[in-house]
């Protein structure tokens, strides 16, 4: 792995840091100088070593003790030099010759920077005001769309069907009601689908679990819209198998879209009161099937 420190001498952002990267290689600790190009950071393009950084550092040197990594440098300063320092930092898993690779996108790594004023006596860095990037606010609109269908949306919509069918049976409204909810879910849901495929193209992390149960879901999900075209009118014998086929998917798709919720959920590092917030949903709408299921079940045998 690696682990960096830099100076951005214009803003508090990854982008346009002169940094200083060490990591351990066959000939021993390595320490090399590199510029953070904003083309390097969207584009994903190798980082190299450079002769010359925007920021001069001299005399680095580098110790390593076990999982302790000390970087030292020396900052030539002016009387026209700022004396506030756009601090950055980050670790990686992998080094690849003399290229350390992608960090992770993790919410610790992506506000590790601090702005430090060194003209006061006792410096203190000063609170990062949280500024989000295209990147994570993108991840974030897939986490909402993605949660508020597959965790909550469709899993009301089985609700719907499963549970108000007796008191509504004659008149079918818990079909209607169950479309109502389902259609529009689904296409929240591929929306937020189709945001993880982007997020998944930008990016050299990939996270394939929760990707391969993406996958399971669109696929489920798509096939239950098929089902809705070819349902089989109510009187017909094939119907009986249909009813097996479409209840079959439409709860290992439930389920999945919950488990793949919080595996997102773990992946995004939002604070503790949204996973709560969907617990608290979670758990709200399992005891209300508990209730539905035994009043249903009730139902059914004194009609019987």
């Amino acid at each position: 792995g690696w682990l960096g420190w830099g100076i951005n001498p214009h803003s508090l952002e990854m982008s346009g840091t002169s940094a200083l990267i060490a990591f351990q290689s066959s000939q021993g600790a390595q320490l090399h100088s590199y510029s953070v190009s904003r083309q390097v950071k969207d584009d994903d393009i190798s980082l190299s070593p450079q002769e010359q950084t925007e920021v001069p550092f001299q005399n680095q040197s580098v110790t390593m003790e076990g999982t302790v990594v000390t970087i030292f440098a020396t900052i030539p300063l002016t009387n026209s030099s700022s004396t506030t320092m756009n601090h950055v930092w980050n670790f990686g898993d992998q080094v690849l010759g003399d290229s350390p690779q992608s960090h992770d996108f993790k919410k610790a790594n992506l506000v590790s920077l601090r702005r430090i004023d060194m003209s006061k006596k006792d410096s203190v860095a000063q609170p990062l005001v949280s500024k989000l990037t295209p990147r994570q606010r993108l991840k974030n609109t897939h986490a909402l769309l993605s949660g508020a269908a597959w965790g909550i949306a469709i899993p009301v919509g089985v609700m719907a069907a499963r549970y108000l069918r007796p008191f509504t049976s004659p008149s079918g409204a818990w079909f209607y009601l169950h479309l109502m909810i389902q259609i529009p879910a689904y296409g929240v849901g591929v929306a937020g689908w189709v945001l993880g495929l982007k997020l998944e193209s930008g990016s050299g992390n990939v996270y394939e679990t929760h990707r391969n149960i993406g996958y399971a879901i669109f696929a489920g999900g798509t096939l239950q819209v098929i089902a809705l075209l070819v349902r089989p009118k109510p009187y017909e014998k094939i119907r009986f198998l249909w009813n097996i086929y479409h209840q079959s998917i439409g709860y290992t798709t439930l389920v999945l879209g919950v488990v793949n919720v919080f595996i997102g959920l773990s992946i995004l590092e939002p604070a503790a009161k949204f996973k709560t917030a969907f617990i608290a949903v979670v758990i709200s709408l399992g005891a209300v099937s508990l209730v539905m299921e035994v009043v249903t079940w009730i139902i059914y045998f004194q009609r019987k």
